[in-house]
C-alpha cells in the first residue's frame, strides 16, 4: 500500500505516468470516431502564485505545472476536459518588499496533484472559455528562510494542513491550430486550506491559494488525426 501511495502522490512519478498515457493512447487508439471525439496530451508551464491571507501581496512565488489532459468535444462549440497535474503554489517575499526592508526573503512552496475537470466554450475565432473545479492532493510543503535553508519549524504550531485545496478555474486560450494551445488559467481556493495567525489583521485567519499560471497544450491525439 505504501508503494502505491509513493507512485500516485510522488511529483515526478506522476508526470512521467501522465505522459507515457498520453502516449499510448494516442498510438494504440485505431478507431477513427473516438480519435475525433477524444484527444489526449500534454501540458507544461509557469505558474505566478500568492496566499491570500498571509501579510505579504503579490504573485512573487513562480513555479511548475505540468501534466496530461484528455479532452472531448461535445459538439462543435463545447468541450469538456480532465487533467492530472504535479502544481506548485505558494508565496515568496516581494523583490520591492525586501528592498525597502519590509520583510525578510522567504518562500513558501506547496506541492499537489490537482485535478482540473474543466468545461470549454470553442470561439470560432480562435479563442477557448472555460470555467472549472480542481480538487489538489496535498504532497508536501516547505519554507525557505531568507539563509536559503529549510525551515521545518514554521509549519509547527499553526493549523493543520488541509490534504485537500478545492479551487474554481477561470481559463483562457488561444488555438494556434487543432494541436497546439497557449493557456492562460487563474485557479482559486474555495474554501481556506489552512488557518494561520495574521499580524496584520491581528487574528487567525483563513488562508487560500491564487494561482496564476500560463502554460502550452500539445494534444498528441489530434496531431495524429490530422496526419490521419
Amino acid at each position: 500500500m505504501k508503494n502505491i501511495q509513493n507512485f500516485l502522490f510522488h511529483p515526478f512519478q506522476l508526470c512521467k505516468s501522465i505522459v507515457l498515457i498520453a502516449l499510448l493512447w494516442t498510438l494504440v487508439g485505431s478507431n477513427r470516431l473516438s480519435a475525433q471525439l477524444f484527444k489526449a496530451g500534454i501540458v507544461g508551464g509557469v505558474s505566478f502564485a500568492q496566499i491570500e491571507g498571509d501579510d505579504v501581496s503579490g504573485y512573487s512565488k513562480f513555479g511548475a505545472n505540468a501534466g496530461g489532459i484528455v479532452a472531448v468535444d461535445i459538439n462543435e462549440k463545447f468541450q469538456l476536459s480532465l487533467e492530472i497535474l504535479y502544481a506548485q503554489k505558494g508565496a515568496a517575499s516581494g523583490i520591492s518588499g525586501r528592498q525597502q526592508g519590509l520583510v525578510a526573503a522567504f518562500k513558501i512552496q506547496h506541492e499537489y496533484v490537482e485535478i482540473p475537470i474543466v468545461f470549454h466554450y470553442k470561439d470560432p475565432k480562435g479563442m477557448n472559455f472555460g470555467i472549472g473545479f480542481a480538487p489538489s492532493r496535498h504532497i508536501r510543503s516547505i519554507f525557505i528562510d531568507d539563509f536559503g535553508m529549510e525551515n521545518p519549524t514554521y509549519f509547527e504550531g499553526a493549523g493543520e494542513m488541509g490534504d485537500w485545496d478545492f479551487g474554481g478555474i477561470f481559463d483562457l486560450a488561444y488555438r494556434i491550430n487543432n494541436f497546439s494551445h497557449v493557456n492562460l488559467r487563474l485557479t482559486a481556493s474555495l474554501i481556506p486550506y489552512q488557518e494561520r495567525f495574521s499580524v496584520n489583521r491581528n487574528q487567525i485567519t483563513g488562508q487560500f491559494n491564487n494561482v496564476i499560471t500560463l502554460r502550452y497544450l500539445f494534444l498528441v491525439s489530434a496531431l495524429r488525426e490530422k496526419r490521419l
